[in-house]
């Protein structure tokens, strides 16, 4: 050991004290820092289960607001209103082809701050008569998968091509033409005048 000290350099002095000093330092590192994993650990494990279950309810909230958006196809504009009727009308449920849709506005609205939208709908043939359970079950699916429309009117005149004066409705295949209004009632853009 005397020998080993001897010959000591100040070089292998700050060797050694540097390796004597490196290692107390990383012995106090480790167990402070892994005191803290610990705790971090801990917090991790008690806190996980509920964090995942509120990720997943809000994951399903927005699944379940997403798909009624894409269903509905709505998001505000009124393009999009069109849009959302011509589709209904070319289901296989109601089966009755290319739809007409006009917007008209309502000045008067029963409420201040709410605008009343109509949209009148009839087929772009107005010479093609449809059957009875189409165009009820297009109204059906306007106020099933819409939460923003209202069907407000529905005109139905008996086709008078198909119908011989022996034949009654229950006898005929009842065809119709057919003119309906929706309704939509949105807040109103502009603030009202006070």
């Amino acid at each position: 050991m005397k020998q080993f000290f001897s010959n000591m350099s100040v070089e292998r002095w700050v060797i050694v004290t540097s390796l004597l000093l490196a290692t107390a330092l990383g012995s106090v590192g480790f167990f402070k820092f892994h005191r803290e994993r610990v705790v971090l650990e801990d917090a991790l494990e008690a806190d996980i289960v509920q964090l995942a279950q509120q990720t997943q309810s809000a994951a399903m909230k927005y699944s379940r607001l997403y798909k009624e958006a894409d269903l509905q196809e709505l998001t505000g504009s009124q393009g999009n209103m069109e849009s959302f009727l011509r589709t209904l009308a070319t289901r296989k449920e109601a089966s009755l082809g290319q739809v007409d849709v006009k917007i008209s506005e309502s000045a008067n609205s029963i409420r201040k701050g709410v605008q009343d939208i109509r949209y009148t709908v009839q087929p772009q043939n107005r010479d093609r008569a449809f059957q009875r359970i189409g165009i009820a079950n297009f109204l059906f699916m306007i106020e099933d998968e819409s939460r923003r429309l209202r069907v407000s009117h529905l005109r139905l005149t008996l086709s008078p091509k198909n119908l011989k004066e022996w034949d009654f409705p229950p006898n005929n295949p009842e065809l119709w033409f057919w003119e309906t209004e929706v309704l939509s009632r949105q807040k109103s853009e502009t603030a009202p005048a006070k």
